[in-house]
């Protein structure tokens, strides 16, 4: 699981909107797809399992979430219309996100439904890590794009307006 240090950690808050189950289990296929490729023996994950939600202290998240090269969001809504403030904090930074369930633009992230999704996306984003992964710089820019140009006003303007306005006309 060494190629696992490339990705980007998932802020371990413990709700129950976040199902880690979706990582570990990635991490696992990922594991064993990118041993299949190299012709070595597969890890059993069992280390992968038992460490999985670390928490990591509150300073050093920033610090972690900018030498990032890829986010994770496991956090899922129950109503459909939040954005984690992890997800809000990524971007920021520039940084692509795959996540279970968030309003993603095609050129800032990547969404999954599965363990198995995830996995097949961190190997497509990883390939020819790290002086060749065409998938993930491109990403990668359109994070930093949006990053610099998103403002608060705006993107409550532009996205959270309409869903607020539908929603109080259907109440």
């Amino acid at each position: 699981m060494q190629d696992f240090q490339k990705l980007e950690r998932e802020e371990a808050t413990g709700t129950p909107d976040e199902d880690f189950g979706i990582l570990l289990e990635a991490a696992v296929m990922y594991d064993r797809r990118v041993a299949a490729l190299l012709r070595e023996e597969d890890s059993t994950g069992q280390e992968i399992l038992s460490n999985g939600n670390e928490v990591l202290y509150p300073r050093l998240l920033f610090i972690i979430t900018g030498s990032a090269d890829l986010g994770v969001c496991l956090h899922t809504s129950s109503s459909g219309l939040d954005l984690p403030m992890k997800v809000v904090d990524m971007f920021g930074c520039g940084l692509p996100v795959c996540a279970v369930f968030i309003l993603l633009v095609e050129k800032n992230g990547l969404l999954f439904s599965s363990s198995s999704k995830l996995a097949d996306e961190l190997l497509m984003l990883l390939k020819g890590f790290p002086d060749e992964c065409n998938a993930l710089n491109s990403l990668k820019n359109g994070a930093l794009e949006m990053g610099s140009s998103a403002r608060w006003a705006t993107e409550l303007e532009e996205n959270s307006k309409p869903v607020i306005s539908e929603a109080s006309a259907q109440l």
